[in-house]
């Protein structure tokens, strides 16, 4: 957290930005960010920072404002920045079912896939898309798997869906 006579002094200045108004955790600021980022006469490389900076600040009502990203048109680089600031919205509403929704959709899910595998009960709900078919366990890649093995709550699951783990090949190597 930045002291508070030097923020003051900045804004003074005229230079605040929106992530910068992020990262103060100025309230109401997330119906200037939806506006800026819904924009498209906003450079690409701002939306992201933007929504990147509501990845470092939890910001009321935030979790769910990004998970309405992953379902609206946007550029790939801002969903993307979507999927990694979720992680720090963990009890926001429905934010698992909407990442395994995305990972679906995206051309490169692994960094989805890493996400819900850094929260045991999103970890829980991507093992079940998979149980269900949802989601491909062949789409699931390796270390992936094995980042869901080291929650021992869900070692005897993720054995069952995806199978024993496999030992290096030493020979192959």
């Amino acid at each position: 957290q930045m002291a508070a006579d030097l923020q003051e002094a900045i804004a003074r200045a005229g230079g605040e930005s929106l992530a910068f108004a992020v990262r103060r955790g100025e309230k109401d600021v997330l119906t200037g960010v939806s506006g800026f980022v819904q924009d498209p006469a906003t450079p690409l490389r701002k939306r992201v920072e933007v929504i990147e900076a509501l990845g470092e600040v939890k910001t009321q009502g935030a979790g769910q404002y990004l998970t309405t990203i992953l379902r609206n048109e946007h550029p790939e680089a801002v969903k993307n920045a979507a999927v990694s600031a979720l992680q720090i919205y963990e009890d926001a509403p429905n934010v698992a079912d909407s990442l395994i929704s995305f990972a679906k959709k995206t051309k490169e899910p692994v960094r989805v896939y890493n996400v819900l595998a850094s929260r045991s009960g999103w970890a829980e709900k991507l093992i079940a898309a998979v149980k269900s078919a949802e989601v491909t366990a062949s789409s699931m890649p390796l270390e992936i798997v094995d980042k869901l093995r080291a929650d021992e709550k869900l070692a005897a699951e993720v054995e069952e869906v995806f199978g024993p783990k496999r030992a290096l090949d030493k020979a192959a190597v």
